[in-house]
């Protein structure tokens, strides 16, 4: 399989990716380079998920709530002053 840029897949495809790939692991052993040619994420992305579902479990398992998103209400600097902006 070709390898895929984990980052461009929507969020869902992304988890549903994550939870075939420890899935996996927890079935069958497979190695780690073999889950990532079967995925086609990059075998250190392979590693963070399953480094987390080891540390968190099932828990794991769950979607994730994005951690980008609008800068709404952060103040910034602004203008040459160094005025906050809201």
């Amino acid at each position: 399989m070709e390898r895929i840029d984990v980052r461009k897949l929507t969020v869902e495809g992304r988890d549903l990716l994550r939870q075939m790939v420890v899935r996996l692991r927890q079935q069958s052993g497979m190695r780690v380079e073999d889950l990532a040619k079967v995925s086609g994420a990059h075998p250190s992305t392979i590693r963070g998920w399953l480094a987390r579902a080891k540390r968190d479990g099932t828990k794991s398992l769950e979607p994730r709530k994005s951690s980008y998103g609008p800068a709404i209400g952060k103040i910034v600097a602004g203008g040459d002053h160094g005025d906050p902006v809201i």
